[in-house]
């Protein structure tokens, strides 16, 4: 903690960081209820397969898919994933890369894409709608 006194406008920011962190998850759990339902099913998917990415280790890149996608996820959304999934890749030079060396912006970046992909939305909002899909289906269900 810092013995450092704060000015006027530095006790400002810090309640209103206080004010936005003490409501983050229940802000995010309303957000979830706004996303329309249709997508949900995909959005979970996405958040599961950058799970097992995160736990699988040292797969060929292309190759990847096959153990990342959940069992119950149909062979016409394997077909798809697998046919973005080259590109992405390279688009965001992750080709090469181990998976084991994948960093948390990686990992981010890839779902963040493949959310564009099947959403259709621009790059800010697909960020902010997978984070708020790994949210509730990962962080505030537990």
């Amino acid at each position: 903690m810092s013995t450092e006194k704060k000015t006027w406008l530095g006790r400002v920011f810090a309640s209103i960081a206080a004010l936005f962190m003490n409501n983050y998850e229940s802000w995010l759990k309303k957000l979830w209820k706004n996303i329309a339902e249709e997508l949900k099913p995909d959005l979970i998917n996405i958040v599961q397969i950058i799970e097992r990415v995160k736990s699988f280790v040292d797969g060929p890149g292309i190759d990847l898919i096959t153990a990342a996608i959940p069992g119950e996820v149909d062979d016409k959304a394997v077909a798809w994933l697998r046919s973005i999934l080259h590109n992405l890749l390279a688009e965001l030079d992750l080709t090469d890369k181990p998976t084991s060396e994948l960093t948390k912006v990686d990992k981010q970046s890839l779902a963040t894409r493949f959310t564009e992909e099947v959403t259709g939305l621009p790059f800010d909002q697909a960020s902010t709608t997978i984070k708020t899909a790994y949210w509730n289906v990962v962080k505030l269900v537990n």
